[in-house]
Parts: structure tokens; C-alpha cells; sequence
């Protein structure tokens, strides 16, 4: 959710356009200007704190055992806190809001040249130097430029589980594989018991 407010150009929308003389403006800038304020202390508390809860130490541990054990050439496997979601609203072009992108995931078969841009992992890369089959955690062809932002329908977001393991899909680790059973057994010794957790690939 956005929780950054434009004041002046609430204020600009609002004043019918008679009075949209430039006194009148900064008047009413000046009356409001205690909110842009107690607004700015509370963008400031909310980054703090979705910092606290996105780095917590469990989550780091959790991340780096499973990568150490399973991935610890590219590092892929992340956890998402479910209940950190972020709403995304998707606005109509009168509206002037930033532009959101889609991207293709990366593949490891596709060859990509500069100026092209994959997701991978929690993060959108461009491809700085023409590359196939080099992971994008590798610095000498791909720059991250973004966090990855991720839709979810009513039935995902509505979930029973605190948080997601997310492995790349080249580590066969979902129902059916034979290691499994081995890696939620892993994962479990880590994991509070009031805790539940889904395994999804990317």
C-alpha cells in the first residue's frame, strides 16, 4: 500500500479553479503543512519497521541454511513474509501514476543481449553485457536495477501460511521429488511451531 501522500497536489485538486490563484495555494500549503510532516515521521517509521520484519533473524538464518545446503553456488532460495504483502493497484494512464512493468523470469537457456531485463530471484536485472547461461547474480553481465513486485489473486493472498520458500526451478524440490521430504524436514528444525510455509519455484 502506498502511504506516501502528495499533499499539494490534493490540495491543487480539491480548490475549485477559481480560487487556484497562487496566495490562496501557499495559504492552504501552509494550513496542511503539519500533516505533510506527521506523514513524512510515518513513512519513515513504516520503512524502519518493514526492515525489522523483512530481516528478521530467523529469516536470515532459515536462508542461508537452505542455500548452503542446496544452492550455494547462486544463492536462489528466499523467503517471503505472506502478511508483508504489499497491495499493488493497478491505475489507468489519466492517472499519472509511475509505470509497472512485466518481465519474462529468467531462463538459462535464452541468450540475452544488452538493455534486456529479466526477473530473477526477489529482483529485476539488466542485462549489461550479452550473455546465455550466466545466472544473473553474476555482476560481469547483469546489474540489478529493482525489487520484483509480485500480483496475487484473492485465493493467494487470502492464505493460511505465514511465509513462502521460493527455489529456483532448476532445484527439483516440490512434491514428488525424492529430496522433498529431506528439505521441509530441513526447513522444519528452523521454523516456529506456530509457523506454516509453502514451497514454490520460480
Amino acid at each position: 500500500m502506498n502511504f506516501n501522500v502528495n499533499f499539494r497536489d490534493i490540495v491543487f485538486q480539491l480548490t475549485p479553479f477559481f480560487l487556484r490563484q497562487r496566495k490562496v495555494l501557499l495559504y492552504i500549503y501552509s494550513l496542511i503543512k503539519g500533516l505533510k510532516d506527521v506523514n513524512v515521521m510515518f513513512l519513515a517509521y513504516y520503512d524502519r519497521t518493514q526492515r525489522v520484519l523483512k530481516h528478521n533473524a530467523q529469516t536470515i538464518y532459515i536462508e542461508h541454511y537452505l542455500n548452503l545446503e542446496y544452492d550455494p553456488v547462486n544463492e536462489g532460495i528466499y523467503i517471503e513474509n505472506i502478511s508483508s504483502n504489499v497491495i499493488q493497484y493497478r491505475y489507468n494512464i489519466a492517472e499519472a501514476q509511475p509505470p509497472l512493468y512485466i518481465y519474462n523470469l529468467y531462463n538459462h537457456a535464452t541468450a540475452y543481449v544488452i538493455g534486456e531485463y529479466i526477473s530473477y530471484g526477489n529482483t529485476i536485472y539488466e542485462c549489461i553485457a550479452n550473455t546465455t547461461g550466466n545466472y544473473p547474480s553474476d555482476p560481469v553481465y547483469w546489474t540489478a536495477t529493482a525489487e520484483q513486485i509480485f500480483y496475487y489473486n484473492d485465493g493467494e493472498t487470502d492464505s493460511t501460511y505465514n511465509f513462502i520458500i521460493w527455489i529456483p526451478d532448476g532445484i527439483k524440490i516440490v512434491c514428488g521429488y525424492p529430496n522433498y521430504t529431506t528439505f521441509t524436514a530441513k526447513a522444519n528444525q528452523f521454523v516456529f511451531s506456530d509457523k506454516k510455509y509453502i514451497i514454490q519455484t520460480y
